[in-house]
């Protein structure tokens, strides 16, 4: 395996721990690691040449840090 398609795994990996609304309602946590691995996940999809995917993290990516600005002061 290249080193591309490892750090694509990865990714996948910490995207699908992060992505559980169980993980994220519990802790910010959990919000904040979503939205920092659709940054990774946007960084994989340019890197192997999938722009509207690529595209697609990063909209995911701007929602999940959003998500985790607005609710990082309550409770």
């Amino acid at each position: 395996m290249n080193p591309l398609t490892v750090f694509g795994v990865m990714v996948v990996i910490i995207s699908l721990v992060c992505f559980f609304y169980l993980l994220q309602s519990r802790s910010k946590w959990g919000v904040l690691g979503f939205g920092l691995s659709g940054i990774l996940v946007a960084i994989y999809e340019f890197l192997d040449g999938n722009w509207w995917f690529g595209v697609f993290g990063a909209v995911w990516s701007l929602i999940g840090l959003g998500r985790w600005w607005l609710g990082r002061n309550s409770n």
